[in-house]
Formats: structure tokens, C-alpha cells, sequence
């Protein structure tokens, strides 16, 4: 057997990782059934973010200048200057994963000792443990204490809400912030400048046309907002809905419709198996399990997603010796990114409750 100096360790691991195929694995790595939040949302929902700097910002329209009226012959003008915009800002964060090798495991695994293999389950360990951190940071919110360290899940910006939706309570419209919180993206909802940067949430108790169904409805209706100017620049790339729930409300949906109650109407159908909100699926989300208020998730794609630093997402540094450790090569992925939400009123929750998993 030659020997393997440290100097080649690193193109034999890298040549190595060209061919990943000759043996198979029985994953057991996680007791979750499934994962989305990096192999697809992640995947189709993020942008890049072309200049440098600490965060990203986007910019509101808080309001009109009230400037319109009806008026009689020969009226006086005046006109005020208020001001109606605001700037949403998020700062990025940084997610890192590693793997590294042995230089006596590289030299004992060469030729017909399938080396590739080693390198490769070392890597399949590494990316599973960072699919398994993107999947739990999606859908919780980071408390107020590791909101420097930490990137944003859904629940920062779609907030949940024991108050009905109803016209007398703001129309439904009752996402302000999240528990110890008072800003989202920078900007305070409670303040009356930014009192529509809130999102849509109202409380449900039974999974039923009369309950849940009927204010799934009205939750799609006030949350379908059109530009009020015609060709007016906006971030939002058109709808792009998602429904995701916990496996217990994605079951009942399920029964409901095998049961063919007729009362449901066409909004709630069946398409090839997979119950339907107005032609959207319903997709379970094995972490939402650990969320008792059962939460219905009613999301628009469409302005919100990923922003990552242009050059920093899955940037990996190949094989580069420890200093402490001068037989261990190590390969680290890092990202940086963080979530946003250009029009939080285009999102909404439905929860039989308040409480967020930990």
C-alpha cells in the first residue's frame, strides 16, 4: 500500500468525492418523516442579496396623503408633505456545517478499502445535521435573547392571534408581534404610521366547514390584496401559496374528504389524493407536530423567502488542516442568509391557540 503524505490528502478526498455511488445506506439518521424547509422552500424561495453590508432593507408605503376630495368652485388648496414611508430591515446570519478526516483513515481506506464511501458518510452526516437545523429554524420564532445569533422562522412574521377575525377586530388583521417582542423587521406594528404591517390570524376550535373551513375562506379573501396604484414597482413576485399544517389537521382534512361531505363545497377538494384548498394542497409539516395550537399556515410565497449574501450560500472550504489536530483535515459550509416578508398582510394563521413550540 503507498503511503499517503498530507499534502495529497486533500485531492485524494476530493477526487474521491466524484464517484459517490458503489455502496448504499439505510438512513437513520433522524426521527423525522420528512423535511421541506431546505430541499424545497429554501431551495425555490431564496434571492440573493448583490451588495455587502450587515442586513438587507426593503421599503412600506405606510399610507395615502389624504390629499383627495370633492371640492366646490373656486376652493383654496393646500396641500401637506406627511410622511408615509417606512423602512423594513433584517439582519443576516450565519449557519455553518463540517465534516473532516483522519489522514491514518484516508491511508487505511485506499484502492479496494473504498475511501469514497468514508468521505462520503462523513459529508451525508454533516448536510443531514444541517437539513435537520434549517427544518427546525423555519418554523419556530428565536426568543427576543437569541435574536442576534439566530435567523427568523415563519412565526416571526406570521404571528399568531387569540382574537377573532372579525370587522369590529381590525378585520382579522391582529398579527402584531411576536411574545417579548416589540418590532418586526425594525419596524412597530402598535405605532399608527405602521398600523397595517401586521398579518392575518383568527382562532378556530374544530377542523369543520362551519369552523376552520369557513375561516380559511375569509382568511384567502382579506388577504388578497391588489396594488391600489396600477403598475406600481413592488417586490412581490405574484401569488405563490403554500398550506402547511401538523399531521392531525392534515388527517382530519383527509377523513373529512374521503367521508365526500357535500357541505364542503368546491373550495375543500380532493386533487390526486391530496386534500385541497382552492387548488392549493395541504402539506403536512412533521415539525409542526410539536405545535399543540394545530396551526394552519396560509402562505404567500409571493413576498416572502430567503435573502443570502451573494457569493455565501453553501460556500464550502475544502480539507484545510487543523492547527491543534495536524492529522484531521476538515471541510466547513457556511450561509449566510436570514428570512423576510415584504407585506406581512398577505399572510395568515389559524390556531386553536397562542403558545410556540420550544
Amino acid at each position: 500500500m503507498a503511503v499517503v503524505q498530507a499534502p495529497s490528502i486533500a485531492d485524494v478526498l476530493i477526487a474521491s468525492l466524484n464517484d459517490l455511488g458503489r455502496l448504499k445506506f439505510t438512513d437513520l439518521m433522524s426521527d423525522k418523516q420528512n423535511t421541506i424547509a431546505l430541499k424545497r422552500i429554501f431551495k425555490d424561495k431564496k434571492t440573493s442579496v448583490e451588495d455587502s453590508g450587515p442586513e438587507f432593507q426593503f421599503n412600506i408605503i405606510t399610507n395615502t396623503n389624504s390629499s383627495a376630495e370633492h371640492v366646490g368652485i373656486g376652493y383654496v388648496h393646500q396641500v401637506d408633505i406627511p410622511n408615509i414611508l417606512a423602512t423594513g430591515k433584517m439582519p443576516f446570519r450565519h449557519t455553518k456545517w463540517a465534516w473532516a478526516m483522519e489522514r491514518r483513515l484516508v491511508a487505511m481506506n485506499q484502492g479496494r478499502a473504498k475511501i469514497v464511501d468514508i468521505a462520503q458518510t462523513q459529508r451525508l452526516a454533516a448536510l443531514g445535521s444541517a437539513i435537520l437545523l434549517f427544518e427546525r429554524t423555519l418554523w419556530r420564532c428565536p426568543s427576543l435573547a437569541e435574536f442576534d445569533l439566530h435567523p427568523v422562522g415563519l412565526p416571526y412574521f406570521v404571528v399568531k392571534s387569540a382574537t377573532a377575525a372579525t370587522r369590529a377586530n381590525n378585520n382579522g388583521f391582529n398579527g402584531t408581534v411576536p411574545s417579548g417582542y416589540t418590532l418586526v423587521a425594525d419596524i412597530n406594528p402598535s405605532t399608527g404610521a405602521n398600523g397595517r404591517w401586521k398579518n392575518y390570524s383568527d382562532a378556530y376550535t374544530a377542523k369543520t366547514q362551519d369552523d376552520l373551513f369557513t375561516k380559511m375562506r375569509r382568511a384567502q379573501y382579506y388577504t388578497d390584496f391588489m396594488p391600489l396604484v396600477d403598475g406600481m414597482p413592488t417586490y412581490e413576485q405574484g401569488n405563490d401559496y403554500g398550506i402547511y399544517v401538523n399531521y392531525e389537521t392534515y388527517k382530519v382534512v383527509g377523513d373529512t374528504l374521503r367521508a365526500q361531505n357535500d357541505n364542503l363545497g368546491k373550495d375543500v377538494s380532493a386533487m390526486e389524493g391530496q386534500g385541497t384548498f382552492m387548488r392549493t394542497p395541504f402539506t403536512p409539516v412533521i415539525q409542526l407536530d410539536d405545535d399543540t395550537t394545530d396551526p394552519v399556515y396560509m402562505i404567500n410565497w409571493g413576498c416572502l423567502g430567503a435573502k443570502v449574501l451573494k457569493g455565501e450560500w453553501m460556500r464550502e472550504e475544502y480539507f484545510k488542516a487543523e492547527a491543534r489536530q495536524p492529522t484531521v483535515f476538515q471541510t466547513v459550509t457556511d450561509c449566510t442568509w436570514n428570512l423576510f416578508c415584504t407585506n406581512r398582510r398577505r399572510q395568515a394563521v389559524l390556531s386553536n391557540g397562542t403558545t410556540m413550540p420550544d
